[in-house]
């Protein structure tokens, strides 16, 4: 499980996570629990506006909306 790129803040970190939980890969179960716990401490430092953003983010990336509409 490796991400894009290292993330220079919590925000970054957990947009990242977000898009790794969305896609098809068939992850095992250690890592799938591994990225829950991963998104949960990163959000427990972040105010719930922003994660709420960074999901609608994800999704949006996941299902092919251009990011320059999003964010």
């Amino acid at each position: 499980m490796s991400m894009d790129k290292s993330p220079e803040n919590a925000e970054e970190a957990l947009y990242q996570v977000l898009v790794m939980q969305l896609l098809p890969k068939t992850w095992s179960d250690s890592e799938r629990v591994e990225l829950e716990d991963i998104v949960r401490n990163l959000e427990c430092g972040l105010p719930e506006r922003v994660v709420n953003m960074l999901k609608f983010k994800a999704m949006c990336k996941f299902m092919g909306v251009g990011e320059s509409n999003v964010g």
